[in-house]
């Protein structure tokens, strides 16, 4: 939640953002390692977009996100809003609720 805070409110480096894409894109590549995780993928893209999306096409969208499009994102749906939980089950470590809005935005009250 720190890093997100600090992305919204300051500037994100280039070289995170580039080290988040080459992440994100062997995450795909893993994924079509082995059957069950090739039919778990090609099941989730027909269900969400109705059809199979090409890895090609898959690793362009990702090569054109922008820092920009990153803290456009991050201010719209995290910066100044207040959290929302779900969870299921031993919820110990979870922060109390005024902690969490604090990181989202500094001066709520």
């Amino acid at each position: 939640m720190a890093d997100w805070c600090r992305m919204t409110q300051k500037m994100m480096h280039q070289q995170e953002l580039d080290q988040a894409k080459v992440n994100y894109k062997a995450q795909l590549l893993f994924n079509q390692d082995g059957s069950s995780n090739s039919a778990t993928d090609i099941g989730r893209q027909v269900l969400q977009l109705g059809r199979r999306v090409p890895l090609n096409e898959q690793f362009a969208r990702v090569d054109d996100i922008t820092v920009t499009n990153v803290q456009e994102v991050l201010q719209h749906y995290f910066f100044a809003r207040r959290p929302v939980y779900s969870m299921m089950g031993y919820a110990y470590p979870l922060p109390t609720y005024e902690y969490s809005s604090m990181w989202t935005y500094k001066y709520w009250y």
